[in-house]
């Protein structure tokens, strides 16, 4: 019935970027989203709690989000997406102005799954359009989680594009 449920999402800049990896056990009811990625100067241009509400995240063609309490990977709430009927539906969130074409950021998503198969695949995806206005998807991280299981979706130099405008990131699966 569902893609993600974000708990956090943070992104910063690459220099004296560190990953840390966490994980719960506590019983798993959605699925979750995550960053982990902290900057030596712990200075983010991008920090989602989802404590107050969805952060400015939307759902992607579609699909619903929400701040839910049911589960979170911390604090107490998560972004919970329902609704999803193709694989790129989700939760996503425009990068606005702070994020610069040419520049190298830390991108970094923890993601969970309940329900489906044993095992899928997850793309952390950026979307953006050029100066004559065609869309590009190009693929941030992806990875091969197992259904309950934490997965991080990391990568520590992600360069957005020469000319991109219209930046946006978002999880999906195949």
């Amino acid at each position: 019935g569902y893609l993600l449920n974000v708990a956090g999402w943070q992104c910063g800049e690459d220099e004296g970027t560190s990953s840390v990896t966490t994980s719960s056990s506590a019983p798993i009811q959605q699925t979750t989203t995550t960053t982990v990625s902290v900057p030596s100067d712990d200075a983010y241009l991008l920090e989602c709690s989802f404590e107050g509400g969805t952060d400015g995240f939307e759902g992607r063609a579609g699909a619903k989000v929400a701040s839910s309490s049911k589960v979170s990977f911390r604090g107490s709430s998560s972004l919970y997406c329902s609704e999803r009927t193709a694989a790129y539906q989700g939760a996503y969130i425009d990068l606005g102005s702070k994020f610069k074409a040419g520049e190298s950021y830390s991108f970094s998503v923890n993601a969970m799954y309940e329900n489906g198969k044993d095992s899928d695949t997850f793309h952390f995806t950026m979307q953006y359009d050029d100066a004559n206005g065609d869309t590009h998807y190009e693929k941030i991280a992806t990875v091969y989680p197992l259904k309950g299981e934490w997965a991080q979706l990391s990568n520590t130099s992600f360069r957005i594009p020469e000319g991109a405008e219209n930046v946006n990131i978002y999880v999906e699966t195949d």
